[in-house]
C-alpha cells in the first residue's frame, strides 16, 4: 500500500484510521468534509479478517471482527447521515465478500461479521 500511496500522491486522500476506535468513523467523515466541503458518497470497503476455524475461536478475535466490520460500518453510516445534505444524491456503498456463496469454515468470525454488513445494507436501504 505505501508504494501505491506514493504513486497517487496527495490525490489519494489517504487518512489512516484504526477502526477499533469508535471515534474513527466519525473522524474520517469529518476529515472528508473538511477537505472537500461536503460528502456525497461513502464506500466502505474496510475489512478485518483472520484465520478463525472452529476450535480456535476466542472472544477477543471475534470481537475484533465485529467491531471493525460491523460496528465501524454502522458508525460510518451514522456519521455520513449526519454530514449529508439531503437532496444532493448521496450514496452509501457497503462491501462484503463471498461468504453467502458457500461455507468459509476457516474464517468463521469474518463470515459472521460480513453477514452482519450484508444485513446492515438491507436495513439502511430503508433509512
Amino acid at each position: 500500500m505505501p508504494a501505491l500511496l506514493a504513486e497517487l500522491g496527495a490525490a489519494a486522500g489517504y487518512v489512516p484510521a484504526d477502526l477499533l476506535d469508535p471515534a474513527a468513523p466519525g473522524a474520517l467523515v469529518a476529515e472528508a468534509v473538511r477537505r472537500h466541503g461536503r460528502l456525497d458518497a461513502v464506500v466502505a470497503v474496510h475489512a478485518y479478517s483472520t484465520h478463525t476455524p472452529l476450535g480456535t475461536l476466542d472472544a477477543t478475535e471475534i470481537d475484533r471482527h465485529l467491531l471493525v466490520n460491523v460496528r465501524a460500518t454502522l458508525l460510518l453510516a451514522e456519521a455520513f447521515a449526519a454530514a449529508f445534505t439531503a437532496g444532493s444524491g448521496g450514496r452509501l456503498v457497503l462491501f462484503s465478500s463471498g461468504q453467502r456463496l458457500g461455507p468459509m469454515p476457516g474464517e468463521l468470525a469474518y463470515a459472521a461479521s460480513k453477514a452482519g454488513v450484508e444485513n446492515l445494507t438491507a436495513q439502511l436501504a430503508r433509512c
